[in-house]
């Protein structure tokens, strides 16, 4: 009988242990991005409960409509200690590569979200539907969660603002794509080209001034 305390002392020491290691289900939509060929998109996730122990995620996993419906992709290391009211990122690989961004904490495959409309399952915490022509695929805007903690209130568009969980934010900005090649004014036959312009406009008078 006199070992009922101890024991009673040791079980309630792991009882308040395991949620410190264990939790995870705090986590919430909150930006979504896309460009217009898909290839270079984000997810940003954002803690609502202002819990520093959100860590526990290696098993967890991202699917759509099109992407990980086997839930075999998993994100596969936690997050550090510290995450009350923090964001973790979630970027394509051509998300990953472009320079002066926010790095992703996790990447995924390009293109896994349909910006037309599309389905997003974060693990068994949240789904969230994206109506039909809802997310911009401009290349600069965004599709916003109004509240995460309450994504029924809907969405808003503003421009993307990328934030990791280290706290670093930015946007991103696309390439203009080449235009046509101008052919300058200084180039080696643009000259000559002018003079037998004005010579073929001239012989051409002549030969009409001719015929009358």
């Amino acid at each position: 009988m006199r070992l009922l305390p101890s024991l009673v002392v040791v079980l309630a020491s792991l009882v308040l242990a395991v949620p410190a290691g264990a939790a995870s289900h705090l986590w919430r939509f909150s930006e979504f991005y896309s460009s217009p060929d898909k290839s270079i998109q984000f997810i940003e996730m954002q803690e609502i409960g202002g819990s520093n122990n959100e860590t526990n995620i290696q098993t967890h996993w991202y699917a759509t409509n099109s992407f990980n419906q086997s839930h075999a992709q998993l994100l596969g290391s936690p997050l550090p200690f510290g995450t009350a009211n923090k964001k973790f990122l979630v970027g394509s690989e051509s998300y990953a590569a472009l320079p002066g961004v926010p790095a992703p904490d996790y990447v995924l495959p390009d293109g896994v979200i349909e910006p037309s409309g599309d389905t997003i399952v974060w693990w068994f915490y949240q789904t969230l539907t994206i109506p039909d022509d809802t997310m911009p695929s401009d290349g600069s805007l965004s599709l916003n969660v109004v509240n995460p903690a309450m994504p029924a209130q809907g969405f808003f568009i503003a421009e993307n603002s990328p934030t990791n969980f280290a706290g670093e934010t930015g946007t991103v900005v696309l390439e203009e794509p080449p235009g046509p090649e101008q052919l300058p004014a200084t180039s080696g036959w643009a000259l000559p080209a002018v003079v037998a312009l004005f010579a073929l406009s001239a012989w051409a008078l002549a030969r009409r001034g001719r015929a009358l």
